[in-house]
């Protein structure tokens, strides 16, 4: 009877080690709470987590299982959650969605070994409302959220992979709206929390590759660039693509950009400090040069470093990214008429393209 017993134990562990995926599991307590995850090939690789997209009201992990399978066949260990849709009965409104991503995180970080996956190394990939919840991730990364989880784990990751997200809501083309209203519950005070574009900051080294669609009709282009540029004030380590396709490209593994897409998750464990920037408007070209005064300013602020005798423009833009002054002509600027705050400063001249930020007190 004991080698019965001992012979039945031993098949049940080959049974569980014959079975690398996992199906809807939960790491919460609503239905749609749950996560697939698949187990890498070899143990401590690093770990892909996919955010579906659907404007926060739709959607399901399902529709991912190619993406998933892409990075799976790449090395990764995967895992492909669901959320709290905007539409589900008893939807509490925003954090809930942030939250159920948090907590997914951390229930990845808490069972890395389970799926060979090291909790140091882990990067997110989203498409559309998936990728705007990346970026707030990789952003915000607010540790209270796991507060409605029970999980005590850290929230870090090194890196996120955001095909078309929505960043800046002011921005989105207003047929949109339909979508973002529900995910914030019709309060503006969210409407600030919940926008990547609200939440950018110094010192985050979270690395960043943002793909936008040149044919974007959902959500537009505008607030991809300004987004962009918005983050090069900050010195955040990224990658930007703009590139033809519309709101539904960037989904079929068989684009190049899936290529890319790997390129930049590999570069994140093999000791490249910030991956190699490329597309338009990147990393503060020749900003050296660049000296604002006096910084803070009042009444008038001054550039320094450029040659008034070539052409050049001058753009000073907002918190949001919104254009506050534009000057062809002049290097000084009448600041009496912004309010307190900070802002960011862009000239264009010849080849240089540089930043710097000044603060109006």
């Amino acid at each position: 009877m004991k080698k019965l017993i001992l012979l039945t134990l031993l098949l049940q562990l080959l049974i569980v080690k014959a079975q690398p995926n996992g199906v809807d599991i939960a790491y919460g307590s609503t239905a749609s709470q749950k996560l697939d995850y698949t187990t890498a090939t070899n143990p401590n690789s690093p770990i892909m987590i996919i955010v579906h997209g659907g404007g926060w009201a739709a959607g399901d992990k399902a529709g991912f299982i190619n993406v998933a399978n892409f990075f799976k066949n790449n090395g990764y260990a995967v895992v492909n959650i669901n959320y709290r849709l905007s539409g589900d009965p008893g939807y509490p409104g925003h954090p809930a969605i942030p939250q159920d991503v948090a907590c997914a995180i951390a229930w990845t970080k808490l069972n890395a070994n389970l799926i060979n996956g090291d909790s140091s190394k882990v990067i997110m990939y989203g498409h559309s409302a998936g990728a705007h919840l990346c970026m707030l991730h990789g952003l915000a990364r607010q540790q209270g959220l796991l507060s409605g989880c029970g999980y005590n784990a850290g929230l870090k990751v090194s890196g996120i992979i955001a095909a078309n997200p929505a960043l800046n809501f002011e921005y989105i083309n207003p047929a949109r709206y339909a979508d973002i209203k529900p995910m914030v519950v019709d309060s503006i005070n969210y409407w600030d929390d919940a926008a990547p574009a609200h939440n950018l900051s110094n010192g985050n080294k979270t690395k960043f590759m943002i793909i936008a669609g040149q044919s974007d009709g959902f959500l537009g282009t505008q607030q991809s660039l300004v987004f962009n540029d918005s983050m090069s004030t900050y010195d955040y380590c990224k990658r930007f693509y703009f590139l033809p396709g519309t709101h539904t490209s960037f989904l079929n593994v068989s684009e190049p950009i899936f290529n890319d897409m790997l390129a930049f998750a590999d570069s994140l464990w093999n000791g490249q400090l910030c991956p190699s920037a490329i597309g338009i408007s990147e990393n503060k070209k020749n900003n050296q040069i660049l000296e604002l005064y006096p910084n803070p300013a009042h009444a008038k602020i001054k550039i320094k470093g450029v040659d008034t005798n070539s052409a050049f423009e001058v753009i000073v833009l907002d918190i949001l990214g919104k254009i506050q002054l534009r000057s062809s002509s002049e290097a000084e600027f009448d600041l009496t008429g912004l309010p307190s705050g900070l802002y960011f400063l862009n000239v264009k001249q010849g080849d240089a393209d540089m930043y710097s930020k000044f603060i109006k007190e």
